[in-house]
């Protein structure tokens, strides 16, 4: 019997947004990187090196104490085996692209709605900070990458037959126990799964899987942990992603640095003062740690109102207007340039609309229509585990509010889109009364963030010696 041969035109026809959606963002990466300079950025740099120490020593340790350095080895393979460190960043590209389709198909699965599945195209485009990232040298894409196959996996997981579900389980395992050679993103993923399991107790089949999941997840990185086979630390590392996030020493609160020269020095004083009084003459790295550590205790007994304050203030920044500083550096290295308020702009603006617009287009019976789907829950229950890993557990950063965006936000807000009708906004007053109250209150706490950068701390941000503005001294462009 003959198979009929699969028409492409027909493909095309029944595809071709996608297909042109696909090509407009591959594209649209390849060009930001061909306009920028590349920095060895202070976050970053430490990964660049280690392409040359690679190179040099033919080996770095995976892992040495905070550094987790499989992505210099994959910057080594396309500059020393490929022979140029270019094919990384249309590699990272290629990824990114990827993983607007995964999304899309995610979005499809869980809506049914192609049409929400082709805005998710269209918001990823908008999305800048997600489109720069491409060209610069790290694993957050990566991340975003695996982190879209999971969640796609483990939706079909709990839909198809039983010989199917274990490919996706073991295609699940793998993915989340090589993320850890990246970042440690997914280590209480399994603690997420057991509790998604409870809210599917009446479902056997369902509450098994996850269960079996959840099980698998922990006990798989457990022995691989045992065995060294993941990466492991041969030093004692540092505490600075908890202590900077749960005290007042970063920056104007939350931040992963001193930033401030006052800062600092309150931080040199008070361990002089615990140094002294445990007569530690040599402090080694355990002995900063247990001051750290003391000292978000400290915090956190003396003022519980002010250490609540400051996780809501990183929920806000996390959240906020203020520029991700490395997208903001390479945009303003574009070979073309581009005014600073123009570059704020195209970063600032998509945060905006997609937040604003949620809040807008959101409509309480198509969500209900949603939470119909029971992975709906699965995925607000991930991105709440990611607001808490990305600001409530440590230091916030602006660049890790990427995957909550490209993964759980622009989906949300495709779907309401596809839903919404204007005079749904005013069918409830109870609804636009709320809705107001939150759009204000959002527009409230930005106006307060611009104030901050553009008035109370303006030369830390636009100033001559701000971060934005400092010569880079080490350039490179390969």
């Amino acid at each position: 019997m003959l198979i009929k041969p699969v028409k492409i035109n027909k493909f095309i026809k029944r595809s071709g947004y996608e297909i042109l959606f696909l090509i407009l963002i591959f594209a649209y990466r390849l060009f930001i990187f061909s306009q920028v300079k590349l920095f060895l950025f202070s976050d970053f740099k430490a990964y660049l090196n280690g392409i040359e120490v690679i190179a040099r020593n033919g080996s770095i340790p995976l892992v040495d104490v905070n550094f987790l350095y499989l992505i210099s080895y994959i910057g080594y393979f396309f500059k020393y085996i490929l022979g140029n460190i270019s094919y990384f960043y249309i590699f990272n590209s290629l990824l990114a692209t990827a993983t607007s389709l995964i999304i899309y198909l995610l979005v499809k699965d869980v809506t049914n709605n192609r049409k929400a599945g082709l805005i998710v195209f269209i918001l990823h485009i908008i999305y800048t900070e997600f489109i720069v990232f491409s060209s610069i040298f790290y694993s957050e894409i990566i991340i975003i990458f695996i982190l879209s196959i999971v969640l796609l996996s483990i939706s079909k997981s709990l839909k198809v037959k039983k010989s199917y579900f274990f490919l996706f389980l073991f295609l699940i395992l793998v993915l989340v126990n090589f993320s850890f050679y990246l970042k440690g993103t997914f280590k209480y993923l399994w603690i997420i799964i057991l509790i998604y399991s409870l809210f599917n107790l009446k479902n056997r089949k369902l509450f098994t899987r996850l269960l079996v999941l959840s099980l698998l997840l922990y006990g798989s990185r457990y022995i691989l942990k045992k065995m060294h086979v993941l990466p492991h630390q041969t030093k004692v590392g540092g505490k600075d992603f908890v202590f900077f996030g749960h005290t007042l020493y970063g920056g104007d609160g939350g931040e992963g640095d001193f930033i401030y020269e006052e800062n600092r020095q309150r931080y040199i004083e008070n361990l002089k003062k615990y140094l002294n009084e445990h007569n530690i003459d040599d402090p080694t790295m355990k002995d900063y740690n247990r001051f750290k550590m003391l000292e978000v205790r400290k915090f956190r007994q003396d003022h519980p109102f002010r250490w609540v304050q400051l996780q809501l203030y990183k929920i806000s920044r996390l959240f906020g207007i203020v520029p991700e500083t490395n997208s903001y550096r390479v945009l303003l290295s574009t070979t073309s340039g581009g005014h600073n308020l123009t570059i704020a702009g195209m970063l600032v603006f998509p945060i905006v609309v997609i937040i604003l617009g949620i809040f807008f287009t959101l409509n309480p019976a198509d969500l209900d229509k949603l939470m119909h789907n029971p992975f709906t829950v699965f995925l607000i229950l991930m991105a709440v585990y990611f607001v808490a890993a990305t600001s409530l557990y440590g230091h916030y950063q602006e660049r890790y509010r990427m995957p909550i965006f490209v993964c759980f936000l622009i989906p949300l807000f495709a779907y309401n889109l596809t839903n919404f009708r204007i005079k749904d906004f005013f069918k409830s007053k109870k609804i636009v009364v709320w809705k107001t109250i939150m759009i204000l209150l959002v527009i409230f706490i930005w106006s307060t963030q611009v104030y901050h950068v553009l008035v109370t701390r303006r030369d830390r941000y636009l100033g001559p010696d701000s971060v934005i503005n400092q010569t880079i001294s080490e350039e490179v462009r390969y």
